[in-house]
């Protein structure tokens, strides 16, 4: 025969151990459900092409050119300069 102490412990500690079965399952179905749609978020970003740097116009094109010419004619030009200004110093 079984005591009314034992009986009421064993159904106590069977309704706990069912409460914390069942709150185990709420919490893992809501981790899981925000781990799918963290999952779907980042799959987006992967997907998604981000625009870096936009196209340059025909006349931003040009200006990006000429300035790299004028910038080694004014390297020529300071180079010339040097070696004219050593040569005329030797002959002095």
């Amino acid at each position: 025969m079984v005591s009314k102490e034992k009986f009421r412990d064993t159904n106590k500690s069977h309704y706990q151990e069912e409460l914390v079965e069942r709150l185990q399952q709420k919490y893992d179905s809501i981790f899981n459900a925000q781990r799918e749609e963290y999952n779907a978020i980042i799959n987006r970003l992967e997907q998604t092409p981000v625009v870096v740097e936009k196209p340059l116009t025909k006349w931003q094109q040009f200006r990006q050119d000429v300035g790299s010419v004028a910038l080694g004619i004014g390297f020529a030009a300071i180079i010339y300069i040097i070696v004219w200004l050593i040569r005329k110093l030797k002959r002095k």
